[in-house]
């Protein structure tokens, strides 16, 4: 949820809760700043409620880098971005003041549409664990020439800024041309694992993991990774199994 004003935060919070007190609201963003952060460090939700205009600039910003189609509710004091709003999969637009009957037909209309954007989780996740890539070496970018390396040599992929690098377990970094979502596709689903929306780690790149906050994992990373990396609740058996996989 994003909204940068904190009474109008509050009051959505209730119009949600009130149509559903089981609906689990993820985060709570205030700026463009604070969503690239939480998007590019979790899964992407089930379904966004945003504002437009935040405190640093307009929502837009944040939505474009997703990697999958995600309906969202709109909440809006201006008309006029009506039409960009639904280039970013927009279901209903709210003009404020926001009411709880005007949320509440919102998310009624989530609900009957949301198997529209789920994807066939079990059959993508038997492709990627059956799909044992040959992928070996790769190219990358070192200042202004060109290097190869061994995949085996590889601790981590990492996105930042819509620019992929590789960092091998010498600790050198370097350039890619490829995103992480074609990575994913290609690396031996034994060896790497897709720990978050900015990251894929190889099984010898983790020196450690711990428990985090509501069911999600912590984990370290060597050579050392400047952020945290957390895995969210929903991968977090899934890496388990990874980690112990013998």
């Amino acid at each position: 949820m994003l909204e940068d004003e904190l009474p109008g935060m509050n009051k959505l919070m209730a119009h949600v809760q009130a149509f559903d007190p089981d609906i689990e609201v993820l985060a709570q963003l205030r700026s463009v700043e604070e969503g690239r952060a939480w998007f590019d460090a979790n899964e992407i939700p089930d379904l966004i409620i945003s504002d437009i205009q935040l405190t640093d600039g307009l929502v837009f910003e944040v939505f474009e880098h997703l990697e999958r189609r995600v309906p969202i509710i709109f909440t809006t004091a201006f008309d006029n971005y009506m039409l960009k709003a639904f280039e970013f999969n927009s279901i209903y637009y709210i003009l404020k003041p926001v009411t709880r009957v005007e949320v509440g037909k919102a998310l009624a209309k989530f609900l009957s549409i949301k198997e529209h954007y789920k994807p066939d989780l079990k059959e993508l996740d038997k492709y990627v664990r059956t799909g044992n890539s040959k992928l070996k070496r790769m190219v990358a970018k070192s200042g202004t020439s060109y290097k190869g390396f061994e995949i085996s040599d590889v601790a981590y992929f990492y996105s930042k800024h819509k620019i992929t690098f590789v960092v091998l377990a010498s600790g050198e970094r370097l350039m890619l041309d490829k995103s992480l979502q074609l990575l994913e596709g290609e690396l031996d689903t034994d060896d790497f694992f897709r720990a978050n929306r900015s990251l894929i780690t190889s099984w010898k790149a983790v020196s450690a993991y711990k428990s985090y906050e509501k069911g999600k994992l912590a984990i370290d990373l060597t050579p050392a990774y400047d952020e945290n990396i957390i895995v969210s609740q929903e991968k977090a058996s899934d890496f388990k199994r990874w980690y112990g996989k013998g």
